[in-house]
């Protein structure tokens, strides 16, 4: 985990060197554009007899972690891939630690309770991508895991297959910055473009980051 953040933060700083460094921001505008595209699934709490503010609570919430993964998913395919390619001796627990989170990933997303709750755009999108990263892992460490397999039957393999064919593409050629074109496109893929915006870095091309 040490070492994934120091990647990010490489990442980031050579981003900035090359002046594509930008800020992923959640403003009052792309929540509420996210919550009216949930207003069905809205209703339907407040019809089951739950408050406005708890509603109101655990929507927001909902946004908030679905759009720090649409962030986060590609990006950290792209930290996975180089920590595996540049420090073997981390193999083990680079494979342990995928291995934790993607069975929490499923366990969570699967869970009785949560998928009662969870509206089903964020529930879909939520499957593409967990999907996408199974699909990553068990790529990543050459068929030493299965975790696909558990999405393969879902209505959203079918996406989480074109997310991953679409990140392995782009990877090889990725320049300084152009994750953040991967989260965009992820986005959009996924029909949620407009859950977010960005903010320009208004330190650009220093050496370090900032």
């Amino acid at each position: 985990m040490i070492a994934h953040e120091l990647v990010h933060i490489q990442l980031e700083a050579e981003a900035r060197r090359t002046g594509k460094n930008r800020f992923f921001i959640s403003s009052a505008k792309s929540r509420e554009t996210a919550i009216r595209r949930m207003e069905r699934d809205i209703v339907g709490l407040e019809k089951r007899g739950y408050g406005q503010q708890a509603i109101s609570e655990m929507i927001l919430s909902l946004i908030q972690s679905l759009t720090a993964f649409l962030l986060n998913c590609p990006i950290d395919m792209i930290i996975e891939t180089r920590i595996h390619n540049t420090m073997p001796e981390l193999h083990a627990a680079q494979f342990l630690s995928l291995r934790l989170m993607a069975n929490e990933a499923w366990e969570m997303n699967t869970n009785a309770r949560s998928m009662e709750l969870t509206p089903r755009l964020v529930s879909k999108t939520s499957f593409a991508l967990n999907g996408a990263n199974a699909l990553f892992i068990d790529d990543l460490f050459q068929g030493s895991s299965a975790y696909a397999s558990r999405y393969a039957k879902m209505e959203t393999f079918e996406r989480s297959k074109k997310l991953f064919r679409y990140w392995k593409e782009r990877f090889p050629a990725l320049e300084p910055g152009g994750e953040y074109v991967l989260v965009d496109e992820f986005a959009s893929m996924l029909g949620v473009r407009d859950f977010f915006e960005w903010k320009e870095d208004p330190d650009q091309g220093g050496g370090r980051p900032g």
